[in-house]
C-alpha cells in the first residue's frame, strides 16, 4: 500500500518536469550496453514523457519484450535530464524492469556529428526480470545490478 502510495505521489510530483522544455512533437530513443556487451536495452519514450513503448532488454543473447499495452502493465518513467534523473519502472504478470540513471553522469550533447542528445551511466536493478531465467520455476530476477552505458537522442517524428 505504501509503495504504491508512494509511487503515486513521486509521479504527480515529478509530471511538470518530465516536458523538460521540449515540444510534443518528437520521440526519445534509449539505447544502452553493458561495458562486456553481453546486456542491451533500448527503448522509446514518446515526447519525453512518462511512458515507455517497445522495450526489449537482452542478457547473453536471451530477450524479453516490454507491451506497455500488456493487460495489468504498469509503466513509467520519471526523468528530470537537468538533474540527472532518469528512471523507468515496469511491471506486468510476468516480468519486472526497474532502471535508474546515474546522477553524476548524465552530460548534454550539444554537437551536431554525436547522434545522442544525452549520454548517462544507469543501472538494470538486481529485482528486474532475467531474461536467461524465463523458463526457470524459481526466481526470475537478476543474480546482480548491472551497469550499462546509455544514449539518449530525441528524434522529430514526422508528420
Amino acid at each position: 500500500m505504501f509503495k504504491k502510495i508512494f509511487y503515486t505521489s513521486f509521479i504527480s510530483l515529478l509530471t511538470p518536469a518530465l516536458m523538460h522544455g521540449y515540444s510534443l512533437n518528437l520521440d526519445v530513443a534509449v539505447e544502452c550496453h553493458s561495458a562486456s556487451g553481453r546486456t542491451l536495452l533500448s527503448f522509446n519514450n514518446p515526447s519525453l514523457g512518462h511512458t515507455m513503448t517497445n522495450g526489449k532488454l537482452t542478457i547473453d543473447n536471451k530477450s524479453l519484450s516490454y507491451d506497455f499495452q500488456a493487460p495489468n502493465a504498469t509503466n513509467a518513467i520519471v526523468n528530470d535530464l537537468r538533474q540527472g534523473i532518469y528512471t523507468l519502472y515496469y511491471k506486468d504478470e510476468e516480468k519486472k524492469l526497474s532502471f535508474h540513471s546515474i546522477p553524476k553522469s548524465v552530460k548534454k550533447i550539444n554537437s551536431r556529428l554525436v547522434k545522442a542528445n544525452y549520454i548517462f551511466n544507469a543501472i538494470v536493478m538486481i529485482d528486474s526480470t532475467d531474461p536467461r531465467k524465463m523458463d526457470s520455476n524459481h526466481d526470475k530476477t537478476l543474480d546482480y545490478n548491472i551497469q550499462v552505458e546509455c544514449a539518449l537522442e530525441i528524434l522529430t517524428k514526422q508528420k
